[in-house]
């Protein structure tokens, strides 16, 4: 799986999708914040499925987050499931592992609207995302919040204010609510800043601990 927040870059976009090795090496792009045209379309090659969130057509804002399942990938194996956002898109994968749910995340960072709709999206459909203990879950995205959890040290300024405490929390809390656990070791960062240099952690990667 590559993840990856574009920032809306068709040039970024381009590089990764027209890379010789991504369609070789890749089964799944999850992308945030990619480049969308004035029909509401990304870009990608002939070898990807591209996959909307399900209210692409009933939000007006624009899709934040689109997931490419590579063609190789047998369409039984996988299909998608409804979620009431236009920021996040659900894939759920079946097969000897049993099943696989990945969520690809966009957290608006100044409405952090997404933990309470996800929130209530497990609360309602946990039987279908999540059948059995064995089968498991993947959140990953640019959730755009910090915590000294995930944090270098040196970030230690942007975890301190009470709002990026809350902001956090929201997710601590939920990752405890449904046995979730960091995939991605603390201290490595996931963005560069163009303007200071300096690098952050506002994206994860989160699983279920099996």
């Amino acid at each position: 799986i590559w993840q990856q927040n574009l920032n809306t870059s068709s040039d970024a976009q381009h590089c990764i999708l027209s890379g010789p090795q991504t369609a070789k090496d890749w089964d799944i792009v999850a992308i945030q914040e990619p480049t969308i045209d004035t029909k509401g379309n990304t870009r990608a090659t002939p070898d990807w499925h591209v996959v909307y969130p399900t209210q692409r057509y009933t939000h007006t804002k624009r899709s934040c987050a689109v997931t490419l399942v590579h063609k190789r990938l047998n369409t039984n194996s996988w299909r998608q499931l409804p979620f009431p956002s236009a920021d996040v898109v659900v894939i759920q994968f079946t097969g000897t592992f049993g099943k696989l749910t990945l969520l690809n995340i966009y957290n608006d960072g100044t409405k952090q609207d997404t933990p309470p709709t996800l929130r209530q999206y497990l609360e309602d459909h946990i039987q279908l995302v999540r059948p059995t203990a064995e089968d498991h879950m993947i959140w990953l995205g640019d959730l755009n919040c910090h915590h000294t959890l995930w944090e270098e040290e040196c970030n230690h300024h942007l975890c301190e204010t009470q709002e990026a405490q809350t902001h956090a929390q929201a997710w601590i809390e939920l990752m405890a609510e449904y046995g979730m656990c960091q995939a991605l070791p603390k201290d490595l960062p996931t963005l560069q800043s163009t303007s200071s240099g300096n690098w952050t952690r506002p994206d994860n990667v989160i699983c279920t601990d099996n």
